[in-house]
């Protein structure tokens, strides 16, 4: 999480607060926690492709109104 916060510009707690209130929303866990850190659920796992298929659709957006 604190990779994944200090590339996007955010606070690890932000981050991880945003992951919580996803997995609240979904109903489900994305990620397992332990002492060495995250890794996906396979739940996680499922949804990724969906995942980053909304991120590349916002981008798209992002640069037609840019445009």
């Amino acid at each position: 999480m604190d990779q994944a916060a200090q590339a996007l510009g955010y606070s690890q707690p932000a981050v991880s607060y945003q992951i919580k209130c996803l997995e609240q929303s979904l109903g489900t866990e994305l990620f397992v926690r332990d002492s060495t850190g995250s890794r996906l659920t396979r739940e996680g796992r499922m949804i990724l492709p969906s995942a980053r298929a909304m991120l590349a659709l916002y981008d798209s957006i992002k640069s037609v109104v840019a445009a």
